[in-house]
C-alpha cells in the first residue's frame, strides 16, 4: 500500500512523494518497472514517508534519495517486535543533508512513570530495565537502563541514615547480533516514587528503534541515520520541595545493519541508549 496526503508526481521515472506517506509491506512487494512505477527510483523531498517491513522481507528499490527536509521513518514498536526499516538497493543511497533515516525512540516502550509511595515498573523488551523501589520517606531508587547487546546499568541505589535502597537492575538479557543487529532496543525501568504527594517517578525512556540497509553501489550519507534510545524521565518534587521521584532508565540504543559496496560522506550514523532521568538514574545499553 503507498498513499501520500497531498499530490505526487512522477517526473522521468523517478516517484516524488510531496505529502506524509506511508509504505506498507509485510510481504514480498518490490517496487519495479513491471508494478505501479515507470522505474523504481524514489526521491523523498519535505516529506515524511513511513516504510515498515517484516526483519525478514525487505523493499527492493533501484535508488533511493532522501532530500532535506526528507525523513524515512518506520511505526513505534511498544510491547511487540512489529517494525523495521528494511532496504534493499539494488543501486545507490543518498541521503542528502538535512535528510534523514530515522528510527530514533521507535523501539520497546520504558515503563510509565509513578505516583509518590510507589514502586517503579519495569520496561518492555527482551533485555527491559528493573524499576526501582520505594523504601521509606527518604528513599526511592532509579530505574534501570533497557538492554540490547549488551547490559543496561542499574539505577541508583540511595542511602539514608543506614537505611539502604536498591536501584532497578539494568537489562541483562542480552540479544541480537553485534555485527548484524536487526531488532529494537528494550525499555528502561520507572523510577520509584518519592514520599512527597505528588512526587512521581520519572518514566523509563524508549528503546531505539531497527534500520536495515543493503547497497548493492554507493551509501552517500551527508545526513542522519540514526535508531537512537530515548532518555529517561526525570522525578518530580513534591509538595514540600523535598524527597523526589527517582528518575527511570534510558532505553536502549536500536539497531543500525549497514552493508554497501562503498560508503561515503561526512554524515553521521548512531544507534546510542538514552541516559537515565535526574534525581536517581540508571544508564542504557549504547
Amino acid at each position: 500500500y503507498i498513499g501520500s496526503t497531498s499530490a505526487s508526481s512522477i517526473n522521468n521515472g523517478t516517484l516524488n512523494l510531496n505529502g506524509t506517506s506511508t509504505i506498507y509491506n509485510f510481504y514480498n512487494f518490490t517496487i519495479n518497472t513491471t508494478t505501479y512505477f515507470l522505474n523504481n527510483n524514489l526521491e523523498i523531498s519535505s516529506a515524511t514517508t513511513t516504510i515498515y517491513t517484516s526483519s525478514t522481507t525487505a523493499i527492493t528499490l533501484n535508488n533511493l534519495t532522501v532530500d532535506s527536509g526528507g525523513t524515512v521513518t518506520h511505526p513505534n514498536n511498544t510491547a511487540a517486535e512489529n517494525y523495521i526499516i528494511n532496504l534493499n538497493l539494488t543501486g545507490n543511497l543518498i541521503v542528502n543533508s538535512g535528510g534523514k533515516i530515522v528510527a530514533d525512540y521507535l523501539g520497546y516502550s520504558g515503563a510509565s512513570a509513578v505516583a509518590y509511595r510507589n514502586s517503579g515498573s519495569s520496561g518492555y523488551g527482551v533485555s527491559p530495565g528493573s524499576g526501582g523501589v520505594y523504601v521509606q520517606w527518604a528513599i526511592a531508587t532509579g530505574g534501570g537502563g533497557g538492554g540490547h547487546t549488551n547490559n543496561g546499568e542499574d539505577g541508583y541505589a540511595g542511602s539514608y541514615f543506614g537505611e539502604f535502597g536498591t536501584g532497578g537492575a539494568g537489562g541483562s538479557n542480552t540479544y541480537d547480533s553485534s555485527f548484524q543487529p536487526i531488532r529494537p532496543g528494550s525499555g528502561g525501568g520507572g523510577g520509584a516514587g518519592g514520599y512527597s504527594a505528588n512526587a512521581s517517578g520519572g518514566a523509563g525512556g524508549k528503546g531505539g528503534g531497527a534500520i536495515k540497509l543493503i547497497v548493492a553501489g554507493t551509501l552517500t550519507n551527508s545526513g542522519t541515520i540514526s535508531a537512537n534510545g530515548n532518555v529517561g524521565g526525570n522525578g518530580i518534587a513534591g509538595v514540600l520541595g523535598e524527597n523526589p521521584g527517582a528518575g527511570g532508565g534510558g532505553g536502549a540504543g536500536g539497531a543500525i545493519w549497514i552493508e554497501a559496496n562503498e560508503i561515503t560522506g561526512s554524515g553521521s550514523i548512531n544507534a546510542v541508549g538514552g541516559n537515565g532521568g535526574s534525581g536517581y538514574y540508571g544508564t542504557a545499553d549504547a
